[in-house]
């Protein structure tokens, strides 16, 4: 059984009218079958039972005619007509101060002395929670810096850093914790400057893990400045030219105290050999770097790490156990000619022996450190894994290819493959697909008419010997329609479940819902929100099950994480207590964000109530 975090009700509440406040919580794995829920508003000293009847769903719209006092709002379970007071819950977001604003988002102050090399305001590359302090709430951890330096160019002096990255840590209530500089050993862009927050050893408090360099700092919360400095003892603590990039020398990977920021343990990156060893001249293939999560016992999560996507594989599984480190095991896949590694890792059990498998680009290693199986494809920057037909047991992945056949045009460009097996389902190759980037691909129930979720792609060339336009695929690979003009990810947000599109263009964040019926999509929400198609985070991090947006504002002055205020009936337990869809958040600090997935079929058509899951959250 996987433990996973001890999260509370996550109970949030926002003003969305002159008169309306919009509550939400979480539905929790351990709550009792039947449960339901009374909702009480409390303001000054009067005290209100808002609902009549107790609530099966995890949302409510209130109705309030005086903000001057503030007010806040309690949510007790309710078992067989019985209050259970004993577990009655609150949050620091159940609460609203006098005269709130109108809005649907909360808004966390980012620090103004983050600064780059020219003294401007740094801005927030990824982000990622955690339970940092052991209170049941997630608390946030941001990269902060204004530059995306990719290993791919090396024009000087165009790609020269002018920052170093930061960690910041903040609660949600906008309370600073502490910071660390990654130093000039870690160049700032997403490949160099992994890091990943998640509770290793199942001791309640998340942990944060970071690729770091010698000179790196940590800002701790009680004041401390802890300088990393010549660790490998050769009087040497900066390695890099003068684009920015480490040469030589030692990397190193950090395990942080997440309620501190105090380092607990330094390790060894994996090797970086020699650049011609990986195939090029200027680090492209040497410099990419991920993390990830998986549960390889089956009971708690392990950190991965793992250098190489195009060439070279090297994967490493480590445990932090009783404030160690030790490496569990170490995989290695030689040069094979064609890339296999994809700019994301997936985590899921796909053979169902209640164990992880970490799914790296187009191949799969087993809990054991073991090749369990190569699917025969290369290298794409997306593939999308859960169950997405449902008439077939388990698992399936849909991949996109990066030029898989230039020449003959004979391999696949899409692919539906059987996650257990890295069988090919269904696949569509030929000119125009096999021989082109099909860089994003998005799998989502948007069409209630046919069963499984829908797929598509963000290429549109003509289809195979058809003449007719790559379109939107049934789980089957049928074409059933045109194909979607967006193409980025998916997203739960309205109320109900079929899934919308998100995306980031020009500053604003913007979440659409296809209409089936017109072939179109229309929008649901516009938001401030800075960055390139990708936001810093999403997922289900508070509230019910519906899926929360945080962005950095334009001026870089907060974070907004967006909540949805649309009621809903339905009810799911806490998305983020799934661990497959728990690591999915999780790595979105890290290589290209992918949309999330549940580890069950969750889609307009499934069976409800939504499958028990084999878990159980830890304890302090």
């Amino acid at each position: 059984m996987k433990v996973i975090e001890n999260l509370g009700r996550g109970v949030v509440a926002l003003r969305i009218s002159e008169n309306e406040v919009f509550v939400s919580w979480r539905l929790l794995v351990d709550d009792l079958d039947d449960i339901k829920f009374n909702v009480y508003r409390k303001i000054a000293d009067n005290t209100a039972k808002v609902n009549i009847e107790p609530l099966s769903q995890t949302n409510i719209l209130d109705k309030v005619e005086d903000f001057s006092k503030g007010v806040e709002y309690l949510v007790v379970p309710v078992f067989n007509g019985k209050e259970l007071w004993d577990k009655a819950s609150s949050s620091p977001l159940g609460k609203l101060p006098p005269n709130p604003l109108i809005r649907n988002y909360i808004s966390i102050p980012l620090r103004q002395d983050t600064l780059d090399s020219y003294g401007r305001v740094q801005g927030v590359q990824a982000a990622a929670v955690g339970d940092l302090d052991g209170d049941g709430e997630y608390e946030l951890v941001v990269k902060r810096g204004n530059q995306g330096l990719d290993p791919a160019f090396k024009v000087y002096p165009i790609h020269m850093p002018i920052e170093t990255y930061k960690l910041e840590a903040y609660k949600l209530d906008g309370t600073f914790l502490w910071r660390i500089d990654l130093g000039p050993n870690i160049r700032p862009g997403v490949w160099y400057s992994p890091f990943i927050v998640f509770d290793l050893d199942s001791d309640g408090k998340a942990e944060v893990v970071v690729k770091i360099g010698e000179g790196a700092k940590f800002y701790t919360r009680d004041g401390e400045v802890l300088d990393v400095g010549d660790i490998n003892g050769d009087g040497v603590v900066n390695y890099v030219d003068e684009l920015g990039r480490q040469t030589h020398g030692p990397e190193y990977f950090a395990v942080v105290d997440g309620s501190t920021g105090k380092p607990l343990a330094i390790a060894t990156w994996i090797p970086m050999h020699e650049w011609g060893f990986w195939g090029d001249n200027y680090g492209n293939r040497a410099s990419r770097h991920m993390m990830s999560v998986a549960y390889l016992d089956g009971e708690k999560p392990s950190l991965i790490i793992a250098r190489g996507i195009y060439t070279h594989i090297f994967i490493e599984a480590w445990n932090w156990r009783d404030k160690k480190l030790e490496k569990v095991w170490s995989f290695y896949l030689p040069n094979p000619g064609v890339a296999k590694g994809g700019h994301n890792i997936r985590v899921a059990d796909i053979d169902g022996d209640g164990k992880d498998e970490v799914i790296y680009g187009a191949i799969a290693i087993d809990h054991d450190g073991r090749l369990l199986w190569d699917s025969g494809l290369v290298h794409g920057d997306r593939f999308h894994v859960t169950d997405i037909d449902p008439s077939k047991p388990g698992l399936e992945i849909f991949y996109v290819q990066e030029f898989a056949d230039v020449k003959e045009k004979k391999k696949p460009g899409i692919a539906m493959v059987d996650a257990s097996t890295g069988k090919i389902l269904w696949s569509l190759s030929g000119p125009g697909i096999s021989d082109v980037d099909v860089d994003q691909a998005v799998c989502a129930d948007i069409d209630p008419r046919y069963p499984g979720l829908e797929c598509w792609t963000s290429y549109g060339a003509p289809h195979a010997g058809k003449g007719a336009f790559i379109g939107l695929f049934s789980a089957k690979g049928e074409i059933i329609g045109h194909a979607p003009p967006l193409c980025n990810m998916a997203i739960w947000w309205d109320g109900d479940l079929l899934r919308e599109h998100l995306d980031i263009a020009y500053g604003l964040l913007y979440i659409s819902k296809w209409n089936y019926e017109k072939q179109k999509f229309e929008p649901l929400f516009v938001g401030d929100c800075m960055g390139y198609r990708t936001p810093a985070l999403y997922g289900d991090i508070l509230g019910d099950w519906r899926e929360e947006v945080v962005c950095v504002s334009s001026d870089k002055k907060e974070l907004r994480i967006y909540v949805t205020t649309i009621p809903t009936n339905y009810r799911f337990y806490a998305l983020v207590q799934d661990p497959q869809y728990r690591i999915d958040v999780a790595q979105e600090s890290v290589g290209y964000m992918q949309s999330t997935y549940t580890s069950f079929y969750l889609a307009s058509d499934m069976n409800l109530p939504s499958p028990k899951l084999n878990v159980k959250p830890c304890r302090k």
